[in-house]
């Protein structure tokens, strides 16, 4: 499992979480997973969502 984190100066950061299978290509399957969960880079209560924070803590 490989984990990269990505940001920019002004705008989103992000995680992506990546697998690498490399047998699956004998079964007719891809050898790369991934997943990208990207985030605004500014502090939530600035963005209107203050109840996400809510509910999570």
């Amino acid at each position: 499992m490989l984990l990269m984190l990505a940001w920019q100066a002004r705008g989103y950061i992000g995680l992506e979480m990546v697998n690498v299978f490399p047998r699956n290509s004998a079964h007719g399957l891809s050898a790369v997973a991934g997943v990208y969960l990207p985030s605004m880079a500014q502090h939530s209560y600035d963005q209107g969502h203050w109840w996400l924070v809510n509910v999570r803590t």
